[in-house]
């Protein structure tokens, strides 16, 4: 007979193991917490939401949450805030000699 560990000993009538049991149970709590799938995309579309808000106030810019924040994983109170400041007046280029004779660029 093929021994099985003692997580894997059904335990009551439904049938479901203890890892079942602790997955279900840890999973419940994480959800209670504010962890649930939902949650964390509510916070990514409030989070995306602010950002509008604020390139509204801060026209020459676009800010982008990112970080714990705009992954929506983190709650408001927790850790720091990181910010993307996208400027569209500017320009990276790797070949900047493509650029020099246009007026008006710095």
């Amino acid at each position: 007979m093929e021994s099985k560990q003692f997580s894997e000993i059904k335990l009551n009538a439904t049938g479901k193991t203890l890892k079942d049991r602790i997955s279900l149970f840890v999973s419940k709590t994480i959800d209670y917490l504010g962890y649930s799938y939902e949650m964390i995309k509510y916070r990514q579309r409030m989070y995306h939401v602010n950002d509008e808000l604020t390139a509204q106030k801060l026209p020459p810019e676009t800010r982008v949450t990112t970080g714990g924040k705009g992954e929506g994983t983190t709650m408001y109170f927790e850790n720091d805030t990181d910010y993307i400041f996208v400027v569209k007046q500017v320009m990276c280029t790797d070949f900047p000699v493509v650029f020099m004779g246009i007026k008006n660029l710095t």
